[in-house]
């Protein structure tokens, strides 16, 4: 089982510090990866320190100037490390926003069929895709690149 965390920029470390403790807490034999980029901070550095086990990988996608890429980076990079981590052989991930504690191990759940796999809410927007649970294959990186490619459509669209 591997968990995969996005985070850009600095503002959101202490999650994602919080998140990557949780998971090796209640997950302890799980892998973890973490894609990032626009940080430039000695607190990450030494993050890197304290969680030796967790795989670190920069990103360097451009998303500072265009305002549709940035509202649709989670997209962006979850077809990214889809594809990254199909390519290294892993079959199970999920998928998590640095603000997210996971609380117990979660690999039981890959006992069920399905190849994505997501949480609902009751909100305007039900669908949480900050826990999004997949296994890896051609199929489900495709997804991945098809919703990243709608959401910028929907974005782009001025109706």
């Amino acid at each position: 089982m591997i968990y995969i965390i996005a985070n850009y920029g600095e503002n959101h470390l202490g999650f994602l510090f919080t998140s990557i403790y949780s998971i090796q807490k209640n997950a302890p034999n799980a892998e973890i990866y973490v894609f990032w980029q626009d940080i430039n901070s000695e607190l990450f550095d030494l993050s890197k320190e304290v969680f030796p086990k967790v795989h670190f990988v920069n990103t360097s996608f451009d998303i500072k100037g265009n305002k549709i890429v940035r509202i649709s980076s989670k997209t962006l990079i979850w077809h990214f490390a889809a594809d990254y981590l199909l390519k290294l052989g892993y079959k199970n991930a999920c998928f998590l926003d640095s603000d997210t504690i996971l609380i117990k191990d979660i690999n039981h759940l890959y006992e069920d069929e399905f190849d994505v796999g997501f949480s609902v809410k009751d909100d305007v927007w039900p669908l949480n895709t900050g826990v999004l649970m997949v296994r890896l294959s051609e199929k489900t990186v495709n997804f991945f690149k098809q919703w990243q490619k709608l959401t910028v459509e929907i974005l782009t669209d001025p109706k």
